[in-house]
């Protein structure tokens, strides 16, 4: 041991533990005691002078409870809930004890820790709880049930306890009805959402302009996603996205956001997801950080930044495995992964994570889930060649979304897919109903839908026809901001023009989606254009090398892009829960992958497909 200033330094961890066991009960307490009176450290202070106690202390438990909610407001959410749950230990009073029991819960939820939440919940409500915190307990106890995939029996406890604030508190009944949107929301049922919203707003009236808001912002969700945009709508799903995620049911703020993203509003939607993943991070939300993450890996993909989508995935894949049992958000964070791999060429990752995520959301029952569940399916099965399953689970996808009456902007990258598998199995008669339905369901101002009809219309066409509607394709693509399915379309054209036999230049087109694949770092996308230009004649094509999303890992991109930005390897490491040394280590790999040697050089090598935030 070794006394250094004012601290003891000893050799190795398990002398200082083996120093502490080896002093009596009332040394150690007496110990702690001292430490308490001379700490400056006012939550350290609390915690040794919980050490010390005997037996329950009014006063201890007090400076506990200041110490959890200074934890609270540093983002320590898993530090708050061992001290509100030691608080309450030695609270004297029943009741404030239960209170502070309830505040551990609530906390243990945020954290992403149910089965702790629900424990400390089960001992709040067998304490005397007062009216109002029964009330908090019901519906945190109905929110338990929505993010563990029981969405019916939510929306059922949140129903029965707006009916009981009905007649003596209308605007707490408003707000607590419009919690059940989430659970409405997770299932599908945007009718039924939209429903919650309308009901809820009367009841709030005038009365709380804040609920109020929300009930618009549940409202827009749920039209969009029935496509039902206009411009009002297109405000308030803007105004949704930018709520606190930490005032409530934050998962309505990051939907609202994916909103944005499905409605070709790329730039609003990725100032809201940033602002989003950062909050969450800094408040300790693991839920919303993983949910907020794999919204941004969509957005990320759609937008052709496909090292950062890949990054986001398999960060909210990482932070799902580490939460104690599945979540509402299992499925879709899973599906997102999934095809961010597949469509990087990890084949084998993809199909792991796909089967995954297909139990999960067999579990939960919850119908939104299993529309992106399937088409992650039906993906896989597309770039495996498996034709027959894929047209089954892509046309399951359909088959969901009929029944939950969803907008076609929901649907237009999963029907491409669709239209690809039809095509390569000879079903032109199933290609033509499937591009009438993006153009039956168009939404005024959107652009990806009607390029995607006009590309299936194209390949369908007769050798003198299909000139056109490629050109309509393409001048739709300019402004929907999806380049991936630009590349799509370019390649279709090239294999159409090669087919046509003096169709006109095909390896222009063909060539420029191999050069985009090969950006983005779409590896099986880009063995497909080669393939393409080999069977029109062309020599074996060169592909981008040393390509960041081609040879960086998804945990090395992330880490490339907070150095890039400016953070050091500690705050890397902070950001990502890593040891600097790992940090270090990572960076060394992106380093001899890239062929650079200082942050500038790969901040240039990172170019454009960098995050501008983390």
């Amino acid at each position: 041991m070794t006394v250094r200033g004012s601290s003891l330094l000893f050799a190795h961890p398990l002398l200082r533990a083996a120093a502490y066991q080896a002093q009596t009960v009332a040394e150690r307490r007496a110990a702690h005691a001292a430490l308490a009176a001379a700490s400056q450290d006012v939550r350290a202070a609390a915690w040794h002078l919980a050490q010390a106690a005997t037996g329950p202390d009014r006063h201890v438990a007090d400076a506990l409870e200041d110490a959890a909610r200074d934890a609270l407001g540093r983002g320590g959410r898993a530090e708050a809930v061992r001290t509100f749950a030691r608080a309450a230990e030695l609270t004297p009073d029943p009741a404030l004890a239960a209170s502070r029991r309830l505040a551990a819960a609530a906390a243990a939820h945020e954290a992403g820790d149910p089965d702790r939440s629900r424990a400390l919940l089960e001992a709040a409500e067998a304490g005397p709880l007062g009216d109002e915190e029964r009330g908090e307990a019901r519906r945190l106890r109905a929110l338990l049930a929505i993010r563990a995939g029981d969405t019916e029996t939510g929306v059922v406890l949140l129903e029965q306890e707006a009916e009981r604030l009905r007649e003596t508190a209308p605007a707490e009944a408003g707000r607590t009805l419009l919690m059940s949107g989430s659970g409405h929301m997770h299932n599908g049922d945007f009718i039924a959402m939209l429903d919650v919203a309308e009901r809820a707003a009367a009841l709030v009236g005038d009365a709380d302009p804040a609920a109020a808001a929300f009930a618009r912002d549940v409202a827009a969700l749920a039209r969009a996603a029935l496509g039902r945009l206009d411009d009002a709508t297109r405000e308030d799903l803007a105004a949704a996205g930018g709520r606190d995620i930490m005032s409530g049911i934050g998962e309505v703020a990051i939907a609202a956001a994916e909103g944005l993203v499905v409605h070709e509003e790329g730039e609003r939607a990725r100032e809201l997801l940033d602002a989003h993943v950062d909050h969450a991070r800094r408040e300790g939300a693991v839920l919303m950080l993983l949910y907020a993450l794999a919204v941004r890996s969509r957005l990320n993909h759609r937008t052709g930044r496909w090292g950062s989508a890949r990054a986001d995935a398999e960060e909210a894949v990482e932070l799902q495995r580490g939460v104690a049992e599945d979540t509402i958000f299992t499925p879709y964070v899973q599906a997102v992964g999934a095809i961010a791999r597949m469509d990087a060429g990890e084949l084998g990752e993809a199909s792991r994570l796909v089967t995954a995520s297909l139990a999960s959301a067999t579990r939960s029952g919850a119908q939104t889930l299993l529309v992106w569940v399937h088409w992650a399916r039906g993906r896989l099965a597309l770039l495996e060649g498996r034709l027959a399953d894929a047209v089954e689970a892509l046309g399951e996808v359909e088959r969901v979304a009929a029944r939950l009456q969803w907008g076609s902007p929901m649907l237009a990258e999963p029907r491409a897919d669709l239209g690809d598998a039809l095509l390569a199995t000879g079903d032109r008669d199933g290609v033509r109903p499937l591009a009438a339905r993006l153009r039956a369901e168009a939404v005024p101002g959107l652009h990806l839908p009607l390029a995607i009809a006009a590309r299936l219309e194209a390949v369908i066409a007769a050798d003198d026809a299909f000139e056109e509607p490629f050109t309509a394709a393409l001048a739709e693509h300019e402004p929907a901001g999806v380049p991936f399915e630009r590349a799509r379309t370019l390649l279709a054209l090239g294999a159409r023009r090669r087919r046509a036999r003096g169709g006109g230049d095909a390896k222009g087109p063909m060539q420029e989606a191999l050069d985009a694949f090969a950006r983005m770092g779409a590896t099986p996308w880009a063995a497909r254009a080669r393939d393409e230009l080999r069977l029109g004649g062309a020599p074996r094509s060169a592909v981008v090398s040393g390509d960041p999303a081609a040879v960086l890992t998804g945990q090395e991109w992330r880490v490339a892009e907070l150095v890039v930005q400016g953070m050091t390897n500690r705050e890397v490491g902070a950001a990502l829960f890593l040891s600097p040394k790992t940090i270090e280590h990572h960076l060394s790999a992106i380093y001899r992958k890239l062929g650079v040697r200082s942050r500038t050089e790969l901040a240039g090598a990172l170019g454009a497909g960098v995050a501008t935030a983390s």
